[in-house]
């Protein structure tokens, strides 16, 4: 092995080493205020970039002996001489394709977090309001009559509707759950019509709704047998009716104790539990609370007519709405999710992040030209001389096109393949060190994962450039060896 090539591994495994000991210190540590200003944890993730750069510069001369084999016995010579010029670059060649590797990288991962904070950002707003877009009445005695229904559901834009009596758990009117002879829990109340319901749950990211199990046949299920039917004659809802509900998970832990009676609206309902769920869209916030089929109705004595209204829908027309409303609930409060949306969005430390990334971008954009250009400079002028030559042994325009594209791709497709390799090792060495909810206005934890836009688009972007600047520049060749450039070469 010849020395400059020991120096040369020598320092590149110490590199490696310092690299592997910032990942580690970055996961043990994590990112907070006291390791903050530390520029040996702080600047792992460009290490890391680093590090993909040096082993595709290593490696990068293997798959392309493999690709010789295969255009070795093909009788054009273009793909071979190409593929045979790429995979013997001088050194010198490699450090633009070094750059090239963490500016992507850089890109990459910028991308990847800023779409996990506005996934982080949507999901805190449907958790906020449940629905794009929550109609409540004000005062006890106005409901959200079926006239108001249909004039809200007729709004451009609309796509499901779903009427609900709701009270918040911690309201006055909630509802007690019994849990012996003198001491009950505090729930609040949701009163459902299960379909509409479930319709609306399915165009929203909360779970599916199981309509199914508050279906009113379900309710024959009573305890040996007390009782058969739902209904009676003329359609009521028999007194004692086993009623089945939704709950939330502490709700439900009681009721698997065994309490079953429900005092609510002035009445006292038999009640087991048919599934359980954590969030829903009348309540996405959580807390204690039972889902109620409307079909219960009859059997409340107080009034339970529908004071909130869900709506979904991705281009409501909020014009139309806001004068639906003016007719008919002119006493409501209308909470829209875009809103929320826009307002998370406009955050002073959104707003910061959004253009320290910006920034970012543009950075390594400039960093990522001027690899490029680099590296097609430096090989230039072999570029010219076999251009040149290869003229004058009759090869063609054509040939000599594929050939500069043959000689300057495989080593950009090979910084693409390691930088977006760097990408996926940072999105799973980044994640568990970031708290991303400070930009979502939750403290929900943010996932991230990688994103295909953030990961494809700068690896695009490279390869079109670098077919762009190498055509430019093949035909600039071109041109040049037509007047004397093998006569000078030649003289040398």
């Amino acid at each position: 092995m010849p020395r400059h090539s020991r120096r040369r591994l020598v320092i590149e495994a110490t590199v490696l080493i310092v690299i592997v000991g910032a990942v580690a210190a970055l996961r043990v540590r994590g990112v907070s205020v006291s390791n903050n200003g530390d520029p040996y944890v702080s600047s792992a993730p460009v290490l890391v970039a680093v590090a993909a750069g040096l082993i595709a510069a290593r490696f990068y001369p293997v798959p392309l002996r493999m690709l010789l084999r295969v255009t070795s016995p093909r009788r054009a010579p273009v793909g071979f001489l190409g593929i045979a010029r790429a995979a013997r670059s001088r050194s010198g060649a490699l450090l633009p394709g070094l750059a090239l590797v963490v500016a992507l990288a850089v890109i990459a991962l910028g991308g990847t977090l800023r779409a996990a904070v506005a996934r982080g950002q949507a999901a805190a707003s449907w958790q906020q309001v449940g629905a794009d877009a929550v109609i409540r009445t004000e005062g006890s005695l106005q409901e959200v009559g079926p006239a108001a229904q249909h004039a809200i559901a007729a709004v451009p834009g609309v796509t499901h509707t779903a009427a609900v009596y709701l009270v918040a758990p911690g309201d006055p009117q909630d509802a007690n759950l019994l849990t012996g002879l003198a001491s009950s829990k505090a729930t609040g109340v949701l009163i459902v019509s299960p379909r509409q319901y479930a319709d609306l749950t399915a165009a929203t990211p909360f779970p599916a709704f199981p309509a199914r199990v508050l279906a009113q046949h379900g309710a024959n299920t009573g305890r040996g047998g007390g009782v058969r039917s739902g209904t009676g004659r003329g359609g009521g809802v028999r007194a004692n009716t086993v009623v089945p509900v939704i709950a939330s998970p502490t709700v439900a832990a009681t009721l698997r104790k065994g309490a079953n009676q429900l005092a609510f609206g002035s009445s006292q309902l038999t009640i087991r539990l048919a599934a359980t769920m954590t969030h829903t869209p009348g309540l996405p916030g959580g807390g204690p609370f039972v889902i109620l089929p409307s079909w219960v109705r009859p059997r409340l004595k107080a009034a339970t007519s529908p004071n909130v209204l869900l709506l979904t829908g991705s281009a409501i027309n909020s014009q139309d709405l806001h004068a639906a409303l003016a007719h008919r609930l002119p006493a409501s409060l209308l909470t829209s999710r875009q809103a929320v949306l826009t307002a998370k969005t406009q955050l002073p430390t959104v707003r910061s992040a959004s253009t320290a990334f910006e920034l970012c971008v543009l950075a390594a954009l400039a960093l990522s030209v001027a690899a490029v250009l680099l590296g097609l400079l430096l090989s230039g002028r072999d570029r010219t001389r076999v251009a040149a030559w290869l003229g004058a042994l009759g090869m063609t325009g054509r040939q000599a096109r594929r050939l500069a594209m043959l000689d300057a791709l495989p080593l950009v497709l090979i910084a693409v393949l390691g930088a977006e390799v760097a990408a996926l090792v940072l999105t799973q060495l980044v994640a568990p060190a970031l708290d991303l909810s400070v930009f979502t206005g939750s403290s929900a934890a943010v996932p991230v994962r990688p994103d295909l836009v953030a990961m494809t688009a700068p690896a695009i972007a490279a390869i079109v450039l670098v077919v762009i600047i190498t055509t430019a520049q093949n035909v600039f060749t071109r041109r040049r060896t037509k007047t004397g450039v093998l006569r000078l070469d030649e003289g040398r």
